[in-house]
Protein backbone atom coordinates (compact mmCIF):
# COMPACT_ATOMS: atom_id res chain seq x y z
CA UNK A 1 0.00 0.00 0.00
CA UNK A 2 1.30 3.43 -0.99
CA UNK A 3 0.09 6.25 1.30
CA UNK A 4 0.38 9.82 0.06
CA UNK A 5 -1.32 13.18 0.49
CA UNK A 6 -2.17 13.81 -3.18
CA UNK A 7 -1.13 11.22 -5.70
CA UNK A 8 1.56 9.58 -7.73
CA UNK A 9 4.28 11.58 -9.50
CA UNK A 10 4.77 11.77 -13.24
CA UNK A 11 7.73 9.79 -14.61
CA UNK A 12 10.89 11.79 -15.24
CA UNK A 13 12.26 9.25 -17.75
CA UNK A 14 11.50 5.90 -19.38
CA UNK A 15 13.32 3.94 -16.61
CA UNK A 16 11.75 6.03 -13.86
CA UNK A 17 11.33 4.63 -10.33
CA UNK A 18 8.97 6.93 -8.42
CA UNK A 19 9.52 5.41 -4.98
CA UNK A 20 13.31 5.80 -5.22
CA UNK A 21 12.97 9.40 -6.37
CA UNK A 22 10.54 10.20 -3.55
CA UNK A 23 12.88 8.65 -0.97
CA UNK A 24 15.87 10.66 -2.22
CA UNK A 25 14.13 14.03 -1.80
CA UNK A 26 15.50 16.28 0.94
CA UNK A 27 13.43 16.41 4.13
CA UNK A 28 12.85 20.14 3.82
CA UNK A 29 11.50 21.59 0.58
CA UNK A 30 9.83 24.91 -0.11
CA UNK A 31 8.07 23.89 -3.36
CA UNK A 32 6.14 27.14 -3.84
CA UNK A 33 8.14 29.26 -3.50
CA UNK A 34 11.07 26.92 -3.86
CA UNK A 35 14.48 27.13 -2.24
CA UNK A 36 17.65 27.66 -4.31
CA UNK A 37 18.77 24.02 -3.93
CA UNK A 38 15.53 22.61 -5.39
CA UNK A 39 15.66 21.38 -8.96
CA UNK A 40 12.69 21.44 -11.32
CA UNK A 41 12.55 17.64 -11.03
CA UNK A 42 12.31 17.82 -7.22
CA UNK A 43 9.55 20.41 -7.43
CA UNK A 44 7.62 18.31 -9.96
CA UNK A 45 7.80 15.15 -7.82
CA UNK A 46 6.77 16.94 -4.63
CA UNK A 47 3.99 18.93 -6.30
CA UNK A 48 2.57 15.77 -7.89
CA UNK A 49 2.71 13.93 -4.55
CA UNK A 50 0.99 16.81 -2.76
CA UNK A 51 -1.59 18.12 -5.22
CA UNK A 52 -2.51 15.53 -7.87
CA UNK A 53 -5.90 13.79 -8.06
CA UNK A 54 -7.30 10.71 -9.79
CA UNK A 55 -8.67 11.58 -13.24
CA UNK A 56 -12.43 11.59 -13.67
CA UNK A 57 -14.04 9.76 -16.61
CA UNK A 58 -13.84 12.78 -18.93
CA UNK A 59 -10.20 13.48 -18.06
CA UNK A 60 -9.29 9.82 -18.56
CA UNK A 61 -9.83 10.29 -22.31
CA UNK A 62 -7.32 13.18 -22.52
CA UNK A 63 -4.31 11.75 -20.67
CA UNK A 64 -0.82 11.38 -22.14
CA UNK A 65 0.80 8.03 -22.93
CA UNK A 66 1.95 7.70 -19.29
CA UNK A 67 -1.61 8.21 -18.00
CA UNK A 68 -1.25 11.78 -16.69
CA UNK A 69 -2.92 15.03 -17.69
CA UNK A 70 -3.90 18.51 -16.52
CA UNK A 71 -6.01 18.74 -13.37
CA UNK A 72 -9.27 20.61 -12.97
CA UNK A 73 -7.48 22.45 -10.13
CA UNK A 74 -5.50 24.36 -12.77
CA UNK A 75 -2.01 25.85 -12.53
CA UNK A 76 0.62 23.11 -12.54
CA UNK A 77 -1.58 20.45 -10.92
CA UNK A 78 -2.02 17.12 -12.67
CA UNK A 79 -4.37 14.17 -12.58
CA UNK A 80 -3.49 10.50 -12.96
CA UNK A 81 -5.51 7.81 -14.69
CA UNK A 82 -5.75 4.02 -14.77
CA UNK A 83 -2.64 3.58 -16.93
CA UNK A 84 -0.52 5.62 -14.50
CA UNK A 85 -2.00 3.78 -11.52
CA UNK A 86 -1.52 0.32 -13.02
CA UNK A 87 2.08 1.09 -14.02
CA UNK A 88 2.93 2.61 -10.63
CA UNK A 89 1.45 -0.28 -8.65
CA UNK A 90 3.01 -2.94 -10.91
CA UNK A 91 6.48 -1.32 -10.99
CA UNK A 92 6.53 -0.96 -7.21
CA UNK A 93 4.88 -4.31 -6.40
CA UNK A 94 1.98 -2.59 -4.62
CA UNK A 95 -1.77 -3.20 -4.61
CA UNK A 96 -3.40 0.05 -3.50
CA UNK A 97 -2.94 3.80 -3.17
CA UNK A 98 -4.36 5.50 -0.08
CA UNK A 99 -4.52 9.28 -0.38
CA UNK A 100 -6.21 12.35 1.07
CA UNK A 101 -6.45 15.82 -0.49
CA UNK A 102 -10.12 15.66 -1.53
CA UNK A 103 -13.23 16.09 0.60
CA UNK A 104 -15.79 13.30 0.38
CA UNK A 105 -19.14 13.43 2.18
CA UNK A 106 -18.95 9.75 3.14
CA UNK A 107 -15.42 9.90 4.58
CA UNK A 108 -13.80 7.42 2.19
CA UNK A 109 -14.15 7.16 -1.57
CA UNK A 110 -13.00 4.30 -3.79
CA UNK A 111 -12.02 4.97 -7.38
CA UNK A 112 -10.02 3.58 -10.26
CA UNK A 113 -11.21 -0.03 -10.09
CA UNK A 114 -11.01 0.12 -6.27
CA UNK A 115 -7.24 0.62 -6.40
CA UNK A 116 -7.36 4.19 -5.02
CA UNK A 117 -8.84 5.04 -1.61
CA UNK A 118 -9.37 8.73 -0.86
CA UNK A 119 -9.73 9.34 2.88
CA UNK A 120 -11.41 12.49 4.20
CA UNK A 121 -10.45 12.43 7.86
CA UNK A 122 -12.57 15.27 9.24
CA UNK A 123 -16.31 15.65 9.50
CA UNK A 124 -16.04 19.42 9.27
CA UNK A 125 -18.00 20.84 6.33
CA UNK A 126 -15.39 21.57 3.58
CA UNK A 127 -18.24 22.02 1.13
CA UNK A 128 -19.67 18.57 1.87
CA UNK A 129 -22.61 19.72 3.98
CA UNK A 130 -23.34 19.46 7.66
CA UNK A 131 -23.85 15.69 7.43
CA UNK A 132 -20.31 15.01 6.19
CA UNK A 133 -18.66 11.94 7.68
CA UNK A 134 -15.05 11.49 8.76
CA UNK A 135 -13.31 8.38 7.49
CA UNK A 136 -10.26 6.31 8.23
CA UNK A 137 -8.85 3.02 7.03
CA UNK A 138 -7.61 0.17 9.16
CA UNK A 139 -5.13 -2.14 7.44
CA UNK A 140 -4.65 -5.41 9.28
CA UNK A 141 -2.64 -8.16 7.58
CA UNK A 142 -4.58 -8.92 4.39
CA UNK A 143 -7.73 -6.95 5.27
CA UNK A 144 -8.62 -3.32 4.66
CA UNK A 145 -11.48 -1.96 6.76
CA UNK A 146 -13.13 1.40 6.10
CA UNK A 147 -14.36 3.16 9.24
CA UNK A 148 -16.71 6.16 9.00
CA UNK A 149 -17.92 8.46 11.77
CA UNK A 150 -20.60 11.14 11.56
CA UNK A 151 -20.07 14.61 13.10
CA UNK A 152 -22.43 13.56 15.90
CA UNK A 153 -20.16 10.66 16.97
CA UNK A 154 -18.78 11.17 20.46
CA UNK A 155 -15.96 8.86 21.50
CA UNK A 156 -15.93 8.63 25.28
CA UNK A 157 -12.71 6.62 25.13
CA UNK A 158 -10.38 9.27 23.69
CA UNK A 159 -7.20 9.51 25.71
CA UNK A 160 -4.78 12.29 24.87
CA UNK A 161 -1.16 11.26 25.04
CA UNK A 162 0.97 13.66 27.03
CA UNK A 163 4.18 11.71 27.40
CA UNK A 164 6.66 9.75 25.35
CA UNK A 165 5.79 6.04 25.45
CA UNK A 166 9.33 4.74 24.94
CA UNK A 167 12.58 5.65 26.57
CA UNK A 168 14.95 7.12 23.98
CA UNK A 169 18.47 8.39 24.51
CA UNK A 170 19.24 12.05 23.94
CA UNK A 171 21.11 11.10 20.75
CA UNK A 172 18.07 9.19 19.45
CA UNK A 173 15.80 12.14 20.24
CA UNK A 174 18.15 14.54 18.46
CA UNK A 175 18.22 12.27 15.39
CA UNK A 176 14.40 12.10 15.31
CA UNK A 177 14.31 15.89 15.61
CA UNK A 178 16.87 16.28 12.81
CA UNK A 179 14.70 14.11 10.55
CA UNK A 180 11.66 16.27 11.34
CA UNK A 181 9.85 13.45 13.16
CA UNK A 182 9.91 15.07 16.60
CA UNK A 183 9.77 18.61 17.95
CA UNK A 184 12.31 18.92 20.74
CA UNK A 185 10.43 21.83 22.32
CA UNK A 186 7.50 19.47 22.96
CA UNK A 187 9.58 17.26 25.25
CA UNK A 188 12.19 19.61 26.78
CA UNK A 189 9.93 20.56 29.68
CA UNK A 190 9.06 16.94 30.41
CA UNK A 191 12.72 15.88 30.58
CA UNK A 192 13.84 18.80 32.75
CA UNK A 193 15.97 20.50 30.08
Amino acid sequence: IFCIHGGIPRPLSEDYNAINDILTLPNLLGVNPSYEHETSEMIQIVSDCLWSDPANEEQEECLNHYGFGPSLRGQDCICFGMKAIDNFLKNNELSFIIRAHEAHAHGVSLSKAAKVFTVFSTSKDHGQGTRAIAGCILVDADKIQVINRSPAYKNKYIHHRTSIGVELTDDQLLELSRLGLLRMDSIDGKRGK
